[in-house]
């Protein structure tokens, strides 16, 4: 038989049998990919209507199974959207209103039970905000989450590396359940100049692509969904996360494969729909507490759709709402209803001319839950390199956001004055906006980096400070002055500030070891630093916490404690600053060179930052011989040094103890070895005019024949 034919009867065998008849065993049920786009519309795909798409594999796998042409987001943000989509609860249930609070274990997910039914699962994502740290780790036997080595930043990577990962993974012929999340859509000028919302868009559909064709030697049920779109510019909205049109809630859904043939569901549906629907498809156990419903199948209900951020960042009117039908229902101190069929740009409100259809769903949409501002993430600087920056306020919202939008678009007019160069500009538009409305934190901690990036440093710790004296608990610019006084290296003021956090905020990702590597960096506070990790050691298993412990032990003296602490250490994403240069220590003690180098050179790659991992990797080098590989570990270090001496910023562990002179010095013996005398010289002057090193005038001695 060949091959097309065998293909041919596998899946004619699988239509036959049927997914829902609970007679498969593990190893007969399909594989099932789930692939997110993030920050995806679904009319900016082709097989949506969009002419001038180049989306041709998702059109294909649309054209040949179900697209749900009416899918809505729930949130217009990453994290409360994958949280429903994976729990099919929504995100109110389970509290989640911003990009600041993750999956508890007591909520069980869609890979749980794919895991539970003998599935092999495997997950790969995209961005800071979908990474373990989150929650989305339950339920899956592979975690790919490690941004450390990304080539456009600390916050995301591109979907070429993301898919990578779950390539060629043999498991033994187990039933496979993988998600892929693709975030190359997500504001694709930040990090690829030139590039356009439709030029990322194509390019998830060449990852898409690959996909589908990895996956095609056995049956696989592809999903694609979106977790929200983009603004783009309608209703004054250029990104995300305020408010809840058609621009940034409704979203692309395809199924393709055993079972489900072509067909357009134009029901109105909720991501909170899938998980059920797939369970219910694939014959698997539900999901306890559940609020979605299986589509199609059963009759439509009331799509809830809601966005705090105006709330959050502007103490307004959430932008909260209903779907049903044909119309969308926006609870707001004027209200807005529109015909989304026949008005998906929602141009026309027509609330004023059917009070009763305003009343009626209305009554549809649940009461208001806001949980609590002390969820925050513990991470400003990463939440605004995504585009996400949203402090809590205090006191009622009630302004209608319609009546406030020069709020929100101050802060986009800062961002173009910089974005050509005009900072000063900037800077004054946004001090304006400050003097009439000094209680909106997100303008103070904006104007604050301004001021810091123009190197007025004074002028935005005032900003921060009298932001301070207003509200004395805003977690938004405590964190934000932290982050000043680290620019700065002032490690004793962040100390101090993030171990209040740590004490009143426990629950803040990331704020125990950020507070731990603030003190160890301040002289005379590791004490405190060990104590902080101890009681936190004692709350919750922390890799991060337990590496930093490690370290403190390994610089006390305590190998005995520090090296399991620092291998556990090493399982962190990413691990510790100094971590993995600790562990090279002990692998040369132990007379393995080899893999001291290999550890060293994790230590630079995780920590290109850190000096002195590259001077003890070319320390080494040296020692075992390996010239030219010297040669680079010193030349990536000195560049580094260079790039931040025009900030300003050179390392102040390279100034203590001469390591700079050091790290020439090295360069210097390493191009000697080589047989590079001449070169070898220049590097001896241009170092000795940096830093006047006893191995430099050596080597100037030795070169020149004198002294």
């Amino acid at each position: 038989m060949g091959e097309t034919m065998r293909t041919l009867v596998s899946v004619g065998l699988w239509l036959v049998v049927g997914l829902g008849s609970g007679t498969a065993s593990a190893t007969e049920r399909p594989d099932v990919v789930l692939i997110t786009l993030d920050t995806t519309r679904a009319d900016r795909l082709g097989c949506y209507g969009h002419e001038a798409a180049h989306t041709p594999h998702l059109d294909a796998l649309a054209s040949r199974g179900r697209r749900y042409d009416r899918a809505y987001s729930p949130a217009p943000l990453t994290i409360p959207a994958h949280a429903a989509l994976f729990t099919g609860r929504t995100p109110a249930s389970l509290g989640l209103t911003r990009n600041d609070g993750g999956l508890t274990d007591e909520a069980t997910t869609l890979a749980e039970r794919f895991q539970q039914a003998g599935y092999h699962t495997i997950a790969s994502t995209a961005a800071s905000v979908t990474s373990s740290v989150w929650g989305f780790g339950q339920g899956f036997d592979e975690y790919h989450d490690d941004l450390s080595m990304s080539p456009i930043g600390p916050a995301q990577r591109p979907g070429s590396q993301v898919v990578d990962d779950v390539l060629d993974r043999d498991v033994d012929g187990a039933p496979r359940f993988v998600w892929v999340h693709l975030f190359d859509a997500h504001d694709p000028e930040l990090h690829r100049p030139g590039s356009t919302y439709d030029d990322a868009v194509s390019e998830l559909d060449q990852q898409v692509g690959r996909l589908v064709a990895a996956f095609s030697s056995r049956p696989t049920l592809f999903v694609i969904a979106g977790d929200h779109g983009e603004g783009l510019g309608d209703h004054d909205e250029r990104t995300h996360g305020m408010f809840i049109y058609e621009a940034t809630q409704r979203v692309p859904l395809i199924v393709h494969g055993p079972g489900i043939g072509p067909e357009v569901v134009s029901e109105p549906m909720s991501l909170i729909d899938l998980a059920p629907t797939l369970l219910h498809h694939l014959d698997l156990t539900p999901l306890p507490d559940a609020e979605g419903r299986v589509s199609p199948g059963t009759p439509p209900s009331p799509v809830v759709l809601e966005a705090w951020a105006l709330t959050h960042r502007f103490n307004l009117a959430p932008h909260r709402g209903v779907v049903v039908g044909a119309h969308k229902f926006i609870d707001l101190p004027t209200p807005e209803l529109y015909d989304v069929v026949s008005d998906p740009g929602e141009l026309r409100n027509l609330a004023r001319l059917h009070p009763e259809r305003v009343e009626e769903m209305r009554a549809m949409l649940p009461p208001a839950r806001l949980p609590s501002p002390t969820r925050a993430s513990g991470d400003v600087q990463l939440l605004s390199s995504l585009g996400y920056l949203e402090p809590s306020t205090g006191g009622s919202a009630s302004g209608d956001p319609k009546d406030h939008r020069f709020l929100w678009l101050a802060l986009e007019h800062a961002d173009a004055h910089v974005s050509v160069g005009a900072i000063d500009r900037a800077i004054r538009h946004l001090g304006g906006v400050l003097e009439k409305h000094p209680d909106v934190k997100e303008v103070s901690v904006r104007l604050a980096q301004l001021l810091t990036d123009d190197s007025r440093a004074v002028e935005a710790e005032a900003v921060l400070r009298d932001g301070l004296v207003r509200d004395p608990g805003s977690v938004l610019l405590k964190e934000a002055l932290v982050d000043l006084h680290l620019r700065s290296y002032r490690f004793g003021e962040a100390a101090l500030i993030l171990e209040d956090l740590a004490r009143d905020h426990p629950g803040l990702p990331g704020i125990h070891w950020r507070a731990m590597d603030a003190l160890s960096r301040t002289p005379g506070s590791e004490s405190r630093a060990l104590k902080l990790g101890l009681a936190r050691m004692r709350q919750a298993a922390d890799p991060q916490v337990a590496g930093r412990v490690g370290v403190l032990y390994a610089r006390a003296g305590r190998m005995d404690l520090a090296t399991p602490l620092l291998e556990l250490g090493a399982t962190a994403k990413p691990p510790p600053r100094d971590l993995h240069w600790l562990l090279a220590r002990i692998a040369d003690q132990r007379g393995d060179p080899d893999r001291a180098i290999q550890l060293l050179q994790l230590e630079v790659e995780h920590h290109p930052n850190n000096p002195m991992g590259g001077l003890a990797l070319a320390l080494l080098l040296e020692r075992e011989s390996r010239f030219t590989e010297q040669l680079a570990a010193c030349e990536a270090v000195l560049g580094r040094v260079d790039e931040a001496r025009i900030h300003s910023t050179v390392p102040s562990d390279l100034r203590s103890n001469q390591g700079l002179g050091l790290l020439w010095a090295l360069k210097a013996r390493a191009l000697m070895s080589l047989g590079r005398s001449e070169e070898a010289l220049q590097a001896v002057h241009a170092g000795l005019n940096q830093e006047d090193h006893p191995a430099l005038r050596e080597l100037r001695a030795n070169l020149l024949g004198g002294p």
